[in-house]
């Protein structure tokens, strides 16, 4: 009688190799993979921040701008703790006819020369005084509607004076206006807005303020 022997069929062998071999492989490839780390989004930059950075403790007002157009200047900072003799005011409410309007004006009363700047806040209709001032977004300096929403005017050292009047700033990019605070309390007003718009003199010459910010107090 012959010894029993086991003979190993090759299909089985070749595909025992054939195991060992993706085995190997894909071990070989799990070491060297490399660990996916999602992108993590960074921290917007908040474009109004350099400027409310500069704002003085307790300032009651102040008017804070990048300038583009004026030569020499490439920012107001005009607040209660960097000019002596400067104020805010209220320009009177009034009526013509169905147009009313009032404004908040920071200056100088002593010396006119440093600057005015002046916001308007314009309503038409029998209602006109009725929320004129409000806190949130406005539409503002449109010629063909001029008496809703925001007029703005910034008179310089040299007496010219730059107003969003003669523009459209509802259609220029990245132009705004928006109240964030208004207040009435024991007899005083306080008004804070932040901005950008593109001035304009009656001759064509413009300027642009950008990331203003505004408070008016009194």
């Amino acid at each position: 009688m012959e010894d029993c022997k086991f003979t190993t069929p090759k299909f089985l062998l070749m595909t025992s190799r054939l195991f060992i071999f993706l085995l190997i492989t894909t071990i070989a490839a799990s070491s060297c993979k490399k660990e996916i780390i999602p992108p993590v989004d960074e921290t917007p930059i908040d474009p109004w921040a350099e400027n409310m950075a500069l704002i003085a403790t307790g300032a009651e007002f102040y008017l804070i701008a990048d300038v583009t157009g004026i030569p020499g200047v490439s920012k107001i900072n005009w607040q209660l703790s960097t000019v002596p003799g400067a104020e805010t005011t209220a320009y009177n409410g009034l009526c013509n006819g169905n147009e009313c309007h009032t404004g908040y004006i920071v200056g100088h009363s002593v010396q006119p020369d440093y600057f005015w700047f002046v916001v308007f806040f314009q309503n038409s209709g029998p209602e006109g005084f009725t929320d004129m001032v409000h806190e949130g977004e406005y539409n503002f300096c449109t010629p063909a509607d001029g008496v809703n929403g925001i007029d703005i005017s910034f008179l310089d050292e040299n007496y010219a004076e730059w107003r969003c009047k003669y523009l459209d700033n509802n259609a220029i990019s990245a132009s705004s206006f928006e109240v964030t605070a208004y207040e009435l309390m024991n007899g005083a007003t306080t008004i804070e807005a932040r901005f950008n718009c593109t001035l304009e003199q009656y001759s064509g010459e413009t300027i642009t303020l950008s990331n203003a910010v505004y408070r008016a107090h009194w």
